[in-house]
């Protein structure tokens, strides 16, 4: 199991690579903040759609109220997944960079999509350039240098 953020479960969806995520990990496990995002009318259609379908291995859950102030400056996903891996105490799937460096600060486990993306790539699971050249057509950040490093180290 391993709970997600929305950009990791999103971008996912939007390569065609959402299945992967369960392969990896089996249960990938969201706070109800990231399905209000992954629903809401500005996510892009083809995500709303199948989190419309979700599967069962995509579980939601509530997460308490925290008002720990070192989650304030974090948006309402970032937040409640942080929260729901520390009291599931799994790996935490986030990309983005503040979330990350508290999900660090806390101690958690943490991967984002790059890393599942890779691990499947060695596991098999994907084509790991075509997997990447997909996400550069959407609007995921992913530095030039970082790319190269990527694909050289999946040419080995």
């Amino acid at each position: 199991m391993v709970v997600s953020d929305t950009s990791s479960v999103n971008y996912a969806i939007l390569i065609g690579e959402i299945e992967i995520l369960q392969q990896l990990y089996a249960v990938i496990a969201i706070p109800n903040a990231v399905l209000r995002e992954l629903i809401h009318p500005k996510a892009p259609e083809r995500v709303r759609t199948w989190i419309a379908n979700r599967p069962t291995w995509l579980e939601v859950h509530s997460v308490a109220p925290n008002l720990d102030p070192t989650l304030a400056q974090l948006g309402c996903g970032e937040r409640e997944a942080i929260i729901l891996a520390e009291f599931l105490g799994v790996t935490l799937l986030m990309d983005e960079r503040d979330g990350r460096i508290e999900a660090r600060r806390r101690g958690l486990p943490l991967t984002g999509l790059i890393g599942a993306l890779c691990d499947a790539g060695e596991r098999g699971l994907t084509d790991l350039p075509q997997a990447l050249a997909k996400l550069q057509q959407t609007t995921f950040h992913l530095s030039p240098k970082l790319m190269s490093k990527l694909l050289m180290r999946a040419k080995k």
